[in-house]
């Protein structure tokens, strides 16, 4: 049985993705993967493989998938190094010990969204993606940008005919973006809660990232009560 949020959307949200997950199908790390026996998570942003598919991570795994996670942005300009890299090393480690990470350094807030820039980077993430592994991309609906391209710059890297899953991060909290087919709720054993919660503790820096309603402390509650949301195809 799916677990369901504790933090109630409020009548503004009743039209949003929180109120279309109370009737979404629950679905087990199992039947995300499939047959794949990899695991490819792309982020805008360090924190938001923990954040938003942690409990995915872990529980895939536990299993023996192996897993890489491409992060796209870094806050600090080359040669200063962001502590969100180190911050997302441990949090990794608490995740999935032989968890490979990608940090492509890429300036946040501006990232390529079309025309040779785009296609350049797309072309350097994909010989980070195998083939036959599951990718983990941002919603096309997140409200902000770099998630958005990201998701873009993800497909465009995709080899042909290649699964790929995308994850909710501010993007369930919006009102305004048509709620999407194919919305999942991943049950997870508690067992990848606790160490999820565990990997959030490593992200010192990331609640000043978030700029959503409710206020950050319990935003991040909030992604640790409530099942992950995953959307299909």
């Amino acid at each position: 049985m799916s677990r369901r949020f504790s933090i109630p959307p409020t009548d503004a949200q009743a039209d949003g993705l929180l109120r279309a997950a109370h009737d979404a199908l629950s679905i087990t790390a199992t039947e995300l993967l499939g047959r794949a026996c990899q695991l490819v998570c792309i982020v805008a942003r360090g924190g938001d493989e923990t954040l938003a598919c942690g409990a995915l991570l872990h529980t895939a795994g536990r299993a023996g998938a192996g897993i890489d996670v491409i992060c796209l942005t870094q806050d600090a300009a080359p040669p200063l190094n962001d502590p969100k890299q180190e911050e997302t090393a441990q949090a990794l480690s608490r995740l999935a010990p032989e968890a490979r990470l990608h940090w492509i350094g890429e300036t946040a807030g501006d990232l390529p969204a079309r025309g040779r820039p785009a296609a350049r980077l797309a072309a350097r993430l994909r010989p980070l993606i195998p083939a036959q592994a599951l990718v983990l991309l941002p919603w096309e609906g997140e409200p902000l940008v770099d998630l958005q391209r990201g998701h873009h710059l993800g497909r465009a890297a995709l080899h042909d005919e290649q699964r790929a899953l995308c994850y909710a991060v501010e993007g369930r909290f919006r009102t305004e973006a048509a709620v999407p087919h194919g919305l999942r709720l991943l049950t997870a054993p508690p067992l990848s809660i606790a160490a999820k919660r565990r990997a959030m503790g490593a992200h010192l820096s990331r609640s000043a990232d978030l700029d959503a309603d409710p206020a950050p402390a319990l935003m991040i509650e909030h992604f640790l009560q409530h099942p992950e949301l995953y959307i299909l195809g």
